[in-house]
């Protein structure tokens, strides 16, 4: 009995180890990577699951790769324009996958982020057999009226500046592009856009280093040609306040070298510290410091 009992809890323990390698490694991230950034959507895929089987293989046929965002209205909402809006059309074995889905209707609201797909594909604004729309802000009118397939989990800022493009009649100007699509793991889809979000961080590295190279060469221009005017101790304590504006500068464009590695970090606050040690004996030899 005994020996029953633990082989018993040995498959439970399996079972539920393979679940949840499953569930950890299901491909139920799309990410969209649009001529603006990536957009990152979390499907649905036990309450939808005719959606989810759907989107799936038309992702897995490029339906998405080439469509476009072509409508939208300011901070509502965006939706995906069908094929006259595309640079090519669809080939045959494509167009035999595009067919109507019946809704799903779940519990979930038209919330801020909301992906919906339309059920009145007869209607150009209202969508298609593929063609689904994100919400920038609730809709209490399409609950439970319409299939509710994911939620944006990043990429948001990307359709709000699209829904905000000069438009006429909700028919936007310049569409955002889609350049491909494709089914990731959370994990595979979490990593793409941090890098996304490095990227960013390091455009704003390279604005503050631009910015602070500007305003020490100003500072310095000011002394060069001010000094003879300006008290002595004053220009030593604006040279000290220029090299600790150069160290934070230099410190943030170590920054992506040393992130991952402690050792390179210990050692860029260690030289910084001996440069501000170093600077400290000098100011105190000129009599600026006790």
């Amino acid at each position: 009995m005994k020996h029953l009992n633990f082989t018993f809890s040995l498959i439970t323990l399996l079972v539920l180890f393979s679940l949840n390698t499953f569930a950890q490694k299901a491909m139920d991230h799309l990410v969209l990577k649009t001529n603006k950034g990536p957009i990152v959507i979390e499907m649905e895929s036990l309450g939808t699951p005719l959606h989810f089987d759907a989107i799936t293989k038309l992702v897995e046929m490029g339906i998405y790769t080439g469509t476009s965002f072509n409508y939208a209205q300011d901070d509502f909402y965006v939706q995906m324009g069908d094929e006259t809006f595309r640079d090519f059309g669809f080939y045959e074995e494509q167009l035999e996958l595009i067919k109507p889905i019946p809704n799903e209707i779940t519990e979930y609201q038209h919330l801020r982020g909301s992906v919906t797909m339309p059920n009145s594909p007869d209607d150009k604004f209202k969508g298609g057999q593929y063609i689904f729309t994100v919400m920038l802000d609730r809709e209490v009118e399409l609950d439970k009226k319409q299939t509710i397939i994911g939620f944006v989990v990043f990429g948001l800022d990307i359709l709000d500046e699209a829904s905000r493009r000069s438009h006429n009649k909700s028919l936007l100007d310049t569409p955002l592009k889609i350049n491909t699509a494709v089914f990731m793991t959370k994990e595979n889809a979490q990593a793409y856009f941090e890098d996304t979000k490095k990227s960013k961080f390091e455009a704003d590295i390279f604005q503050f280093s631009k910015y602070s190279f500007l305003f020490i060469v100003f500072i310095q221009l000011i002394l060069f040609y001010g000094k003879k005017k300006i008290d002595s101790q004053i220009v030593e304590s604006i040279q000290l306040i220029v090299f600790i504006i150069a160290a934070f500068s230099a410190m943030a464009m170590f920054y992506p070298l040393i992130a991952n590695s402690t050792l390179a970090s210990v050692f860029l606050v260690a030289s910084m510290l001996l440069c501000f040690k170093m600077m400290s004996s000098l100011e105190r030899s000129r009599g600026l410091s006790k």
